[in-house]
């Protein structure tokens, strides 16, 4: 697996790789969870109008984070892939 950390991200600035998620999937349902940690950044949904593709200013979002914490937020891909319901 490749490193980021060559790269800017311009969401961080301090040019390290920083692993916030884990995606797995439960061997008996066979559903694939998504655990995310700690702030994520740029964490917003999307609509057709705003933002998309033809977005110019990326820093409108610079402020917006989901807060997950130490407990985490949990998603259940296959039922929520936009990961609205959070199950923890």
């Amino acid at each position: 697996m490749g490193s980021t950390a060559a790269h800017h991200d311009e969401w961080d600035s301090n040019w390290e790789t920083i692993v916030k998620g884990l995606i797995k999937t439960d061997l008996v349902t066979g559903k694939k969870y998504k655990l995310l940690l700690d702030d994520i950044p740029m964490a917003t949904w999307s609509g057709p109008q705003f933002p998309n593709a033809t977005t110019l200013n990326s820093t409108e979002f610079d402020d917006i984070y989901e807060h997950c914490g130490r407990d985490g937020c949990l998603f259940e891909l296959e039922s929520d892939p936009t990961e609205h319901v959070d199950l923890a």
